[in-house]
Formats: structure tokens, C-alpha cells, sequence
């Protein structure tokens, strides 16, 4: 019982990254009876909403993250992603031009202006920092140009999981159109690449004094979360491709985790 205060007390409530560790709790907390709901098909149209919350949780987890780690350094980076998926998730979905012809339903809670879930705005903190990270732990000397371009790359292969998820099972938005992934145009996926192209190069510099100043590796927690949720989802509902993007992307996460666990041992 000592033991398991002593940790509590070194791993979160004593802990520099106090704030986002507890708030992270809350989706620790609440992610086993998720799982269980989804996997044994207890989720009823009414309770679908829960996902946004989720999502919202993860967001705010992050942004506490980076600001313990670089302090008011984290506001520019933090409002340029926030600010800046809403005005083109915005523009996306009032004029059809960027990710194609789509419109958000109620599921996910409030939306901006009639349009935009404030749900998506944390999302994409969480898909911007995570995916940025994940390219970042691994063994490689990446430019900034060419973290940029796998944090693209890997915040596309995350959107495949999701589309399947978010249209088919949850209709968290609706696509008018007739693309070749569960009806979502190709277009889509390329906006997804270059707009979280153009995030990664805006946060890169911070995020990388993050990591400088010694940040956790908390954002690799929460995409795998996520990605455990989506294998879940669409290995119930048949979505194979999307399920196995789930898995590899996963190992991923794991393979880099255990890079990090053996460098603070060799040092």
C-alpha cells in the first residue's frame, strides 16, 4: 500500500507534469468501460456523444503537457493548432473545398458557429503532438522538413482508422460524396497529409524544446489509446484494413516506447 502511494506520489501528484497527468487520468480511468462497451456492442445511440469527450480530454491533457514543459512558450503553438483547425475544418465544411463535401452532425457536442465540434479542435492537438512525437522517438536524424513530412504521413494513416469509425459507426459527420474508403474521397486524406504537414512545421521548434527540457512521453499514451480504441472498433465492425492500420501504427508506438525505456537505462 506505501508502494503504491510512494508511485502516486512520484508519478503524478508530485510530479512536474502534475496537471496533465490528472487530467490524463480521467481518460485512463474511463477508457477500460469504454473498450468493454464497444468491443460487447453497449454503445447506444445516445451515449455516442462520449467519444467527443474523450477526444476533448486527450486535447486538453496535451496542451497541459506542453505547457508544463516550456511554459507560456506553449500558447502560440497551442493557438495555431486550435485556431487554425477550426477555421479549416470551417472552410472545409461551409464550402467543400478542402477535405471534400462533408458536415459534422450533433454527435460530438457543441459546434462553433453551427459547424465545427470543439471536440475536432482537440482532436487535432492530440493527432499534431502525438503523430509529431512518434516521428520524433524514432532512431533517426530527421530535418525538420522531413518530420514534417512523416508527421503528415502519420497523421493520414490515423485519419484512415478514424473515417470507418467516425462515419460508419458513430456518424460523427456525413460525406456526400462516393470515395473509395466507406464512401471518403481521396481528397480528404490529402488534405489530412498537408494540413498536418503545415502543423508540424509551426510546432516543431516548441515541441522540440519540449523534448529539450525533458517532456514525458505522454502524447505516445494517448494516440495509442486512441489506436486501441479504432482496432476495437473496426475489428468488430469488419473494417480489416482499418484495423490493421490500428496494429501497425501500434507497434510503432511500442517499438519506439522501448527505444526510450533502453536509453534511460543506458545512461
Amino acid at each position: 500500500m506505501v508502494s503504491l502511494h510512494n508511485q502516486w506520489n512520484a508519478r503524478v501528484w508530485n510530479h512536474p507534469e502534475r496537471l496533465a497527468r490528472l487530467i490524463f487520468l480521467l481518460y485512463v480511468v474511463v477508457f477500460p468501460g469504454s473498450l468493454i462497451s464497444v468491443a460487447f456492442g453497449f454503445v447506444t445511440p445516445e451515449t455516442r456523444w462520449f467519444g467527443g469527450l474523450l477526444l476533448t480530454v486527450q486535447g486538453l491533457s496535451l496542451l497541459a503537457w506542453l505547457w508544463h514543459s516550456i511554459g507560456r512558450a506553449a500558447v502560440l503553438p497551442s493557438l495555431v493548432v486550435l485556431i487554425g483547425s477550426c477555421l479549416i475544418e470551417y472552410l472545409g465544411a461551409t464550402t467543400d473545398v478542402l477535405f471534400g463535401p462533408y458536415d459534422y452532425t450533433d454527435v460530438l457536442g457543441y459546434r462553433i458557429a453551427g459547424v465545427v465540434p470543439v471536440a475536432i479542435l482537440f482532436a487535432w492537438i492530440m493527432a499534431t503532438y502525438s503523430s509529431w512525437m512518434m516521428v520524433d522517438a524514432l532512431p533517426l536524424r530527421l530535418s525538420r522538413l522531413q518530420r514534417a513530412i512523416l508527421t503528415g504521413t502519420a497523421i493520414t494513416i490515423f485519419d484512415f482508422q478514424i473515417e470507418p469509425v467516425a462515419v460508419i459507426i458513430h456518424e460523427y459527420w456525413v460525406w456526400y460524396a462516393d470515395g473509395f474508403y466507406y464512401g471518403v474521397p481521396v481528397q480528404n486524406f490529402v488534405a489530412w497529409f498537408v494540413v498536418g504537414f503545415v502543423f508540424s512545421l509551426l510546432v516543431d521548434t516548441p515541441l522540440r524544446n519540449a523534448r529539450a527540457h525533458g517532456a514525458s512521453r505522454l502524447p505516445l499514451l494517448a494516440i495509442g489509446g486512441s489506436c486501441v480504441m479504432f482496432l476495437v472498433m473496426n475489428g468488430v465492425a469488419g473494417h480489416l484494413f482499418a484495423a490493421v492500420l490500428s496494429c501497425g501504427m501500434l507497434a510503432v508506438i511500442a517499438w519506439v516506447w522501448r527505444l526510450g525505456s533502453l536509453d534511460r537505462r543506458n545512461t
